[in-house]
């Protein structure tokens, strides 16, 4: 198809232990090796042109990842504004402490006519963590927004909130599908933190992601239930099985009821029920 999928985890591709005596580093990639994050390259074969996908925590490593693949940058895309996907200024408790982690910012700074490709709804969010960054520094990408590389690789923006106001998807040729914590394998994101929404996540995964080609491969945004899965392998047992009639709460409880994975597919306290996060004493 033209098409080359690299999918980079945080702790095995990038993010590895620093050498020398990097304590603050160290922490930073033991945090991100624990979050278990994606990183991709969507590349067309013929140009060598990508576009890296929630590019966070070690910006170093990515770069160097890419050259060992011989891509060239052209974009980079991000499915959320959650700090986990586009580095900058942690999260409370932990932002008193003056600790920046590499991401979109950093990959900006050295390549400033670089296109930041993010939904208009999470703008804000990555601003907030990245506030070196502005709203002219951003693509906004809205609902069926889309993105060529080369001649043979066009990517579409699909707008899935419900894990936030502007998450989104990238559909790739019409067969990958990027879902960033919309979708995983045996799962969905969680609904339970800032900006999440029950009915706006139900909407998406029964709605926008169910037309989706059942062919179609899916690659998330964490190593939760597996490295990818399809479309039509999670409407079988996953969360776009058909959750038939009635209110948003109604799909929901029918479609949680019926979970694959255990606490793995349960939306709301799944996937990390527990993350480094939670625990003030990480740092």
């Amino acid at each position: 198809m033209g098409l080359r999928v690299v999918q980079l985890l945080a702790g095995r591709d990038f993010a590895r232990r620093p050498r020398g005596v990097h304590p603050i580093r160290t922490r930073i990639f033991e945090f991100a090796a624990c979050m278990q994050n994606y990183v991709y390259a969507i590349a067309d074969v013929d140009s060598r042109k990508c576009v890296i996908v929630d590019a966070c925590w070690d910006v170093d490593g990515i770069l160097e990842a890419l050259r060992r693949e011989g891509l060239l940058l052209a974009a980079a895309a991000i499915t959320h504004g959650h700090f986990d996907h586009t580095g900058g200024v942690p999260p409370p408790p932990f932002s008193s402490l003056r600790i920046r982690v590499s991401g979109v910012a950093e990959l900006k700074r050295r390549m400033p006519y670089l296109p930041l490709l993010v939904h208009p709804l999470d703008i804000p969010d990555v601003i907030a963590s990245n506030p070196h960054l502005e709203q002219r520094h951003f693509t906004p990408t809205p609902n069926g927004f889309a993105f060529t590389l080369g001649t043979s690789t066009e990517i579409t923006f699909l707008h899935t909130p419900g894990h936030t106001p502007g998450s989104q998807c990238l559909l790739v040729n019409e067969c990958r599908l990027f879902s960033g914590d919309t979708l995983f394998p045996g799962a969905c994101g969680r609904i339970d933190l800032k900006g999440g929404s029950l009915s706006d996540m139900v909407e998406s995964l029964q709605s926008r992601l169910r037309a989706i080609p059942d062919s179609t491969v899916v690659y998330p945004g964490h190593e939760y239930g597996g490295e990818w899965t399809t479309i039509g392998r999670e409407k079988k047992r996953g969360f776009l099985r058909h959750a038939g009639e009635g209110s948003a709460h109604d799909k929901w409880q029918r479609l949680d009821s019926r979970r694959c994975l255990g606490s793995h597919s349960s939306v709301g306290h799944s996937l990390t029920d527990h993350s480094p996060a939670d625990d003030p004493s990480f740092w």
